[in-house]
């Protein structure tokens, strides 16, 4: 699956695994709302659907199979730290392996040519007087 994903991802299908940017659009709209399952299922059913404008998916569980194909990035990972000032307190972090991200970013086609990793001074007015600092 991974394959095929990189495969459609590279010739120009960023909405892969949906047909395209409306499908997923619309995708995005369905599931953002807050709609019930049943409720997408009636949306997906109205004959104004069918005048050209049927999606790739026709119910909801398919519209929440092709979300699960979705790439989701580097897996968080759990760690449970004590900190020395409240030794009887414990704290659940969650994160992600920086080099992992890094990696991730680096395949999508989408963020290629726009990642800098170079220190470079801004500022906040065409005249280069005020100077901004920022973590990134």
């Amino acid at each position: 699956l991974r394959a095929s994903r990189a495969h459609h991802e590279r010739d120009g299908m960023p909405e892969y695994p949906f047909a395209n940017s409306a499908d997923w659009s619309l995708a995005k709209f369905l599931v953002m709302s807050g709609l019930s399952k049943a409720k997408i299922d009636e949306f997906l059913k109205l004959p104004w659907l069918g005048a050209g404008h049927r999606p790739s998916f026709s119910s909801a569980s398919e519209l929440y199979t092709l979300i699960a194909e979705l790439p989701s990035g580097p897996r968080w990972r759990h760690k449970r730290i004590v900190m020395e000032e409240a030794p009887n307190e414990t704290l659940d972090l969650y994160y992600r392996d920086p080099v992992e991200c890094l990696q991730y970013l680096e395949q999508k086609p989408a963020f290629r040519g726009h990642q800098v990793f170079a220190p470079e001074e801004q500022y906040t007015d065409a005249e280069m007087t005020t100077r901004e600092y920022n973590e990134m």
